[in-house]
């Protein structure tokens, strides 16, 4: 079980995605502790293949065909993995 599961919900801010998703690996990096950050697109319509090739080892993305909204998409993100702790993150933080 992982210590940290770190969920983000993108709607059209890939922008912020890229800078938050950089930030947070740059945090944890002296840290022991285990973590993932788990990334849910809500039908943006952004390519984020980029991220998932550059982080595979780190980040799962996950895709909507349609904006369920910001709390149904850490609802989903919740049950994709088992950690002892969530942390719910905005792109854009």
């Amino acid at each position: 079980m992982l210590d940290l599961a770190v969920q983000i919900v993108n709607y059209k801010t890939k922008n912020y995605l890229i800078d938050c998703i950089h930030d947070v690996i740059n945090d944890l990096k002296n840290s022991k502790l285990t973590y993932k950050i788990l990334v849910i697109d809500n039908n943006s319509g952004e390519n984020l293949d980029d991220l998932k090739n550059n982080y595979k080892e780190i980040i799962n993305i996950y895709y909507n065909d349609k904006n369920n909204g910001f709390g149904a998409g850490h609802n989903l993100l919740s049950k994709k993995e088992e950690s002892r702790y969530i942390l719910i993150l905005n792109p854009d933080i």
